[in-house]
């Protein structure tokens, strides 16, 4: 049996782009920065892009773009609500919800991250990026900007 879930992230497609994207959402520039952020975790975790997840029975679904891990070979998918919301999917059967969850989190910080520097260099500051990982192994990353 399938327990397909939704993970909640505030991460948003405004409306107009929205609209303006008429079904290609894949080219909004939201996206894109939600491309980088998936490439980076697939990088970090020897993982891959996909089109698609897969629910405990190996029953495809597609996405707007997915990333699938040796830890998580079913995979999370990316898709957009009708009011913008960019929901995570995945099927949780098997007690993997962790796993998922922690990719999930993992896309969110980095999306995060890469949003702040697009932003930042958009404005002419001067940026860099550093990461930390604390004492109980939990990642950091400093965001220095300076304007001359």
């Amino acid at each position: 049996m399938s327990l397909t879930a939704d993970y909640e992230t505030e991460i948003r497609v405004p409306q107009p782009q929205l609209r303006a994207a008429q079904g290609n959402v894949r080219g909004l520039p939201c996206m894109g920065i939600m491309r980088q952020a998936l490439e980076t975790i697939a990088r970090e975790q020897n993982g891959s892009l996909a089109e698609n997840y897969e629910d405990c029975n190996g029953k495809r679904t597609p996405c707007v773009i997915g990333l699938k891990t040796p830890q998580f070979p079913r995979g999370v998918g990316v898709d957009i609500t009708p009011e913008g919301k960019v929901v995570f999917r995945y099927d949780e059967e098997g007690g993997v919800a962790p796993v998922a969850k922690s990719l999930c989190d993992d896309v969110c910080r980095v999306y995060a991250t890469i949003a702040v520097l697009h932003a930042q260099k958009k404005l002419g500051y001067r940026v860099s990026v550093r990461d930390v990982s604390d004492s109980v192994g939990r990642k950091q990353v400093i965001i220095s900007a300076t304007r001359d």
